[in-house]
């Protein structure tokens, strides 16, 4: 995704459960004092900890472009997780082992957990019923390819709690597939959201409204009609289904409610995956069915000129480390990939993302060993730093910094200089530096 298909996308969740979870902010004052906020929605998480969301094997497009697979569940390792079609005992332990959850792991909403006995035994993650495995041979997760050149994908599946799986399989991350979503309603996932939200049937974002209809300040009982927040109307034959539910409006109409929240749009939001209404009013919230796990203290801002970046709980910016090639997306683009090296030069002016001592991997984030025993925090797999040039909270001092690179005649990466340098040419492979913001898999593999 672009900087400015991203430019003022936010969104504000409230997890269930406190494994990790992320505070979505848009500084935004208003016009009245906001009505007392109910009960939010009950979000339950993505995955627990030592369970990774990863992409399958994709393809390359005719115009030679990545196009990721559809993501899966996998373990610290990146190993996908499959389904048996029966119990996995004995010689079947020999090509696969359960995913495991780690010793102070706790269950919980479709995550449950399997006590084994024995002097081997493990503590397997199950998801709605289904027991987790993962291939001690890593063949197993890539696709073969035939005499002729044609790629045989891997076997998948969308584990639900009444999917009777009779085959091994690659179990597909799909949490809606068990979630009964009324007519003109989708979910779709969503890095802005920070989770997968719910949508009408043009992909505009759903917020929940946690307050009385009656006070929304959107009835329109008079022409011409301005409003920030749309409802979202139910058809005059709609029943309930599900957790969504009808309710009644002061001008007549119904609109629809999930978990009894009534749902609308935001007239900011103007293409499909935007969530740009985040915050804007404090009653109103993303709807999510599920919500990704992120390390506690984390903030999605938005900021001026760039759009959705990660700041730390102060709002100090996040910024990845890079290197590789050009940061933009062009025809001529050089790929680029996370750099996880930083010398004590680096340490001068960059400080890593730390982990606290007993946190966990789970969903987009990793954790990376540094030299001096502490733990980095990983997103998509991109090391995250604070720049000391950032002083104030909002400051992008550090955003696109380039340290400049050039191979020798033996191919040896020699550093030339320090600081802002130019745009790289095929001759130079630099490492730079730019906010880290939340994306979904295939902007990663196009390099955005």
């Amino acid at each position: 995704m672009t900087p400015s298909a991203r430019r003022g996308a936010v969104a504000a969740i409230v997890v269930a459960a406190v494994i990790g979870g992320v505070a979505l902010v848009r500084q935004q004052g208003f016009d009245t004092a906001p009505a007392p906020v109910a009960a939010p929605l009950t979000v339950p998480l993505a995955t627990p900890p030592g369970v990774l969301l990863k992409a399958t094997k994709g393809f390359i497009s005719p115009a030679g472009v990545a196009v990721p697979g559809p993501v899966a569940y996998a373990d610290t390792a990146g190993r996908l997780a499959h389904i048996a079609g029966a119990a996995c005992a004995g010689d079947c332990r020999a090509a696969w082992e359960p995913l495991a959850a780690p010793p102070m792991a706790q269950p919980f909403g479709d995550w449950s957990i399997v006590t084994e006995e024995g002097a081997a035994a493990t503590r397997p993650w199950v998801y709605k019923g289904h027991a987790l495995y993962v291939a001690r041979d890593a063949s197993m997760d890539t696709p073969t390819r035939t005499a002729a050149g044609a790629d045989v994908g891997i076997k998948t599946c969308v584990p639900t709690r009444a999917a009777e799986i009779t085959d091994w399989c690659v179990a597909l991350f799909k949490p809606e597939a068990d979630v009964a979503l009324p007519d003109g309603i989708e979910a779709k996932a969503s890095a802005d959201a920070n989770g997968v939200a719910l949508t009408d049937s043009d992909g505009l974002t759903l917020y929940a409204f946690n307050g009385d209809v009656a006070r929304d300040g959107q009835s329109c009982l008079k022409s011409p009609c301005e409003r920030a927040w749309s409802p979202l109307a139910a058809p005059a034959m709609a029943r309930p289904r599900g957790a969504f539910t009808m309710v009644a409006r002061p001008d007549g109409t119904r609109q629809w409610a999930y978990q009894g929240r009534a749902l609308y749009t935001y007239q900011g939001d103007t293409a499909a995956g935007e969530v740009k209404g985040a915050n804007v009013d404090p009653r109103f919230s993303a709807a999510l069915i599920e919500a990704y796990t992120t390390p506690p203290g984390l903030r999605i801002e938005h900021a001026p000129a760039f759009g959705t970046i990660w700041t730390d709980a102060n709002r100090m910016t996040f910024y990845g480390h890079h290197r590789g090639g050009d940061r933009r997306r062009s025809q001529g683009r050089l790929p680029f990939a996370p750099d996880l090296s930083c010398d004590d030069a680096c340490k001068k002016d960059w400080t890593p993302f730390l982990a606290a001592a007993d946190a966990e991997p789970s969903g987009y984030w990793t954790l990376h060993n540094l030299a001096e025993g502490a733990r980095q925090w990983l997103y998509r797999g991109i090391p995250l730093y604070r720049f000391s040039g950032d002083t104030q909270p909002g400051d992008l001092k550090g955003k696109y910094r380039y340290d400049p690179f050039i191979r020798n005649a033996d191919g040896q990466v020699t550093q030339i200089a320090v600081g802002n340098g130019g745009l790289p040419t095929r001759d130079v492979v630099p490492n730079f530096w730019r906010p880290a913001y939340p994306f979904e898999l295939a902007d990663a593999e196009l390099g955005k």
